[in-house]
């Protein structure tokens, strides 16, 4: 799998509810480079899953433009470029483990689209821990292995740009910081395009190559900074020097643009 070059020019978008303009983005001009992992940090309300979604065509924007190497998003998701990890699994209840993740994988090869090999998903499936759930449905796992099981998935489908908004905003914050590292395992192995909508500055820093800072309403890109950590990263890092100064940096990023 190869990623993708995400250009966003000039991006607005105004909600209408009950009569009432809702300025939910303004201006938003960002560039991700092919195989990027780039963070949208920022408080709820600030656009992140808005901009997330009209990334995806799945909301148009009111102004400004979007593009996946060089096409709009309505064209990149109908050639299958886009994949999405949502902050609930959503896993079909009748599916056993295998099922879920190669349903749409096959779905898409049937229809001409490339995904990864039937090989390819059990060394993902091995490598996030799954190998003895197999068979299991979903009921039967915890929620943190709900979400290893839609990681897995997200990235089956071969896509060169994956969206994740808060994919692990619900789980206990050790799950949590495995499914981090998971995450990033994933990553490596295909070279997809990540943009990951989060709440947590601890959680941005250890993953992103870049994080974008989202000033409160109407949201715009208010700071930038690039993560100059090595990779790959495991959890000592987060012991690092080098990484709580970027923490310290983001918090004085938000505390700027949001009090």
């Amino acid at each position: 799998m190869n990623g993708a070059t995400v250009a966003i020019e000039g991006v607005a978008k105004t909600f209408q509810t009950r009569g009432r303009s809702t300025h939910a983005l303004t201006g938003v001009d960002l560039t991700i480079r092919s195989g990027e992992f780039v963070a949208l940090l920022g408080p709820s309300g600030c656009g992140k899953s808005t901009l997330l979604r009209i990334i995806g065509g799945l909301i148009e924007p009111d102004q400004g433009a979007v593009s996946v190497n060089g096409a709009g998003p309505h064209s990149a998701r109908r050639a299958k470029q886009f994949g999405l990890v949502p902050q609930a699994p959503a896993l079909v209840p009748w599916r056993t483990v295998e099922d879920n993740i190669s349903f749409l994988a096959t779905l898409n090869a049937k229809a001409g689209r490339t995904a990864l090999s039937a090989d390819r998903v059990s060394e993902l499936v091995d490598a996030v821990g799954l190998r003895d759930f197999r068979q299991a449905y979903p009921h039967e796992l915890s929620g943190g292995l709900q979400q290893r099981v839609a990681l897995v998935r997200g990235f089956a489908l071969g896509a060169p740009v994956l969206l994740m908004d808060e994919p692990f905003a619900a789980l206990d914050e050790i799950t949590r910081a495995d499914a981090r590292y998971l995450l990033l395992d994933l990553w490596s192995r295909t070279g997809s395009t990540v943009i990951f909508v989060t709440h947590s500055i601890p959680e941005a820093v250890i993953l992103s190559d870049r994080v974008v800072v989202m000033a409160a309403r109407p949201g715009r890109v208010a700071a930038m900074r690039t993560i100059s950590l090595p990779r790959p990263r495991t959890a000592d890092l987060e012991d690092a020097p080098a990484f709580h100064e970027h923490v310290r940096q983001l918090r004085a990023d938000l505390r700027e643009h949001h009090l």
